[in-house]
Formats: C-alpha cells, structure tokens, sequence
C-alpha cells in the first residue's frame, strides 16, 4: 500500500492475500459432539457450523487453512483419532448389545420352562408342574 503526493490513498498495488481453507464435515451423534469439537480443534480445524440433522445425529463443519505446518503429521493423527472415537463407540454400544442378548436369553429360557409347567399340567403332573414353574418366574 501506499500514497500518492496528493495524500489520496491508492489501493492499486495494494497485495491482497489469499488464503487457502479446507473443509470438512462430520456427522455423529449428539453425544459425541464434544469429542469430536475438542479433538478436531487440537489438530487445526475451526468449528463454523454445527447443525442438528434429526433427533440424535449432528453434522459438524470446520475447516482450517492449508498450508497449516505438519500437515502430514496432522493427517495422521486426524486418522488415528477417528479410529479411536470409533473404538469408543464400538464400546459404548457393545455395552448395550451383551446386556440386551442376555436378557432376551434368560427370557426365553424362562418361557421354555413355564410351557414345559404348562405341559405337567395337561399331563395331572403337579410336582413336576411346580418343579419347572420355579425357575420360569425366576428367569
């Protein structure tokens, strides 16, 4: 930038800079928003948006410049990061697929036994009708 001698501002030679931004959209739960906001912080990238998709999921857009230091390395992790928010939700919902197939388990071996109850008793086999109805209400 500079002047003219009549003190009029001259914006001709003015050097615009140009810089060049990446983009990127995640989308995830409403849950892992956080982690995802902190952890794509930490590797460069600024959060612009944050949308709500439906009930649950959210889309996250950042985006960073790209001719950030170390963009290899930053790579690198940003992959070994998603990989491992994706182990952590592996986890979380493993949590509830072992307690859900347990209990869908112990429920039909609890009806196995209460129809087998049901069959002594077509059969006048009272103790074996009491003997199979207990670990029916049980399970």
């Amino acid at each position: 930038m500079y002047f003219s001698t009549k003190g009029e501002r001259s914006v001709e030679n003015e050097e615009k800079k140009f810089i060049g931004l990446e983009y990127l959209e995640v989308d995830s739960l409403e849950k892992y928003a956080s982690i995802y906001e902190d952890g794509y912080s930490n590797l460069g990238w600024r959060l612009i948006d944050q949308k709500k998709q439906h009930a649950a999921k959210v889309t996250l857009r950042f985006k960073r410049d790209r001719k950030i230091r170390n963009k290899a390395e930053l790579t690198r992790l940003q992959r070994k990061f998603d990989s491992l928010v994706r182990d952590i939700i592996h986890l979380e919902n493993s949590k509830k697929t072992l307690a859900t197939a347990s209990s869908i388990f112990t429920g039909i071996i609890g009806c196995a036994f209460l129809a087998g109850s049901v069959f002594f008793v077509n059969d006048d086999q009272i103790f074996l009708c009491i003997l199979f109805s207990i670990p029916g209400f049980l399970c």
